[in-house]
């Protein structure tokens, strides 16, 4: 099975990985989880995708799969459908995924506050849970997501499969508060004093528009 490796050359480390995990962002061992899908190996191959992105089910759907452009095989033919591939461990692996959510277990009394439940909010509520963190993500729409849940038309991201990554990230514990808008129902200054952290994960959803009064514009 291939796995990354890193070496030390003039007090840099160096990370060495094939050219389609250093293309992704999350640097995914995507190798390894089409070795084990080779291998029927679904739920390992499940674990493997999700070990640094805690959204594999969105993004076995809506990633732009920058990792079949670096993919060595189109020297030969054409790119190994790696995001296809991502998606089928998803679906093979869903009863796996749903009977093993755990609660993270806490370890330290600080807490951390997140604001904002878009991607980049809920990726830091899973990695603090994970290491110990009590988190409370506060999220001004009806639903956690942000724009994954609110921005993206269903007919590519459907409800259904968002959800499965939701409840991974829910079951550990974090405790989402929907609804609660920070500067409004809450203030910044209350979070400060009821969290020894706080992750500011908000998103721009207004459009931004050329601040005149009035605009002619001709054409031809």
């Amino acid at each position: 099975m291939a796995e990354r490796s890193s070496a030390v050359a003039g007090g840099v480390e160096i990370e060495r990985c094939a050219t389609c995990s250093a293309a992704c962002p999350v640097r995914t061992d995507t190798r390894a989880y089409v070795d084990l899908i080779t291998q029927g190996r679904y739920e390992e191959a499940f674990e493997k995708i999700r070990e640094f992105n805690p959204f594999p089910s969105v993004c076995s759907l809506i990633c732009h799969h920058p990792c079949e452009e670096k993919c060595r095989r189109q020297d030969v033919d054409e790119p190994v459908a790696l995001r296809n591939l991502k998606r089928f461990a998803s679906e093979r692996a869903l009863d796996y995924r749903t009977r093993t959510r755990r609660k993270a277990d806490i370890t330290h009394s600080e807490t951390i506050g997140v604001v904002g439940s878009g991607p980049a909010g809920l990726t830091v509520a899973h990695d603090c849970i994970k290491q110990g963190y009590a988190v409370t993500v506060y999220e001004s729409l009806p639903k956690p997501g942000g724009l994954l849940s609110c921005g993206i038309p269903k007919y590519r991201l459907p409800d259904d499969i968002l959800q499965q990554d939701l409840d991974d990230i829910v079951a550990l514990g974090v405790d989402v508060r929907a609804g609660v808008a920070v500067g409004k129902d809450i203030g910044l200054q209350d979070l400060r004093q009821k969290h020894g952290a706080i992750v500011l994960a908000v998103a721009c959803p207004r459009a931004a528009t050329c601040p005149w009064r009035t605009a002619t514009i001709r054409t031809c």
